[in-house]
C-alpha cells in the first residue's frame, strides 16, 4: 500500500489545455473550428489556483490564437465577450499577465472594420485595469 507521501507526488492528471491539444487546434485549416477547439482549452477545467504555470502559458497562447481567429472572421462582438468571458482566468493569473491578456484583445478589436463604438467601450474598460494593475505598484516619491 502506497503512503501518504507517494500518492502526494503523483503527477497530475491531464488537462485539455496541453502543447499538443494547442498545436492541433492552431493547425485546424477551418476559421470555426479552429475557435471551437481553441475554446475548449481556454475554458477547460484546471485553471483554478492550483494551475501548473505550464497550463497557465497554454491558456494564454490559445487565447492570442482565439483572438486571432475571431478577427479573421470579424467578430469584434465575440471578442469583448471573450474578455468579460476570461475573468475568472483573471482572477488566478499575475496583474501583469492580465493587462497583456487584456491590451491584445483590444488590439485585435481595433483591427475588426467598424468596430469604433466597442473599441471605445473596451478601452475605458482596460483603463479600470489598468488603475487596479498600477494601484499596488505606486510608491511615494520624497
Amino acid at each position: 500500500m502506497p503512503s501518504f507521501f507517494a500518492r502526494a507526488r503523483a503527477p497530475h492528471p491531464p488537462t485539455m489545455a496541453t502543447q499538443a491539444a494547442l498545436d492541433a487546434a492552431a493547425k485546424l485549416e477551418d476559421l470555426p473550428a479552429r475557435e471551437a477547439a481553441l475554446r475548449a482549452i481556454v475554458f477547460a477545467e484546471g485553471a483554478g489556483s492550483g494551475a501548473d504555470a505550464e497550463t497557465v502559458k497554454n491558456k494564454e497562447a490559445a487565447v492570442g490564437l482565439l483572438s486571432d481567429a475571431l478577427t479573421q472572421q470579424g467578430k469584434a462582438p465575440a471578442l469583448a465577450q471573450l474578455l468579460q468571458d476570461l475573468r475568472g482566468f483573471f482572477a488566478v493569473i499575475p496583474k501583469a499577465k492580465t493587462a497583456k491578456i487584456v491590451r491584445t484583445v483590444i488590439d485585435q478589436i481595433a483591427k475588426v472594420p467598424d468596430s469604433t463604438e466597442l473599441q471605445v467601450r473596451e478601452r475605458g474598460w482596460r483603463r479600470k485595469v489598468r488603475a487596479l494593475c498600477l494601484c499596488g505598484t505606486r510608491t511615494r516619491m520624497p
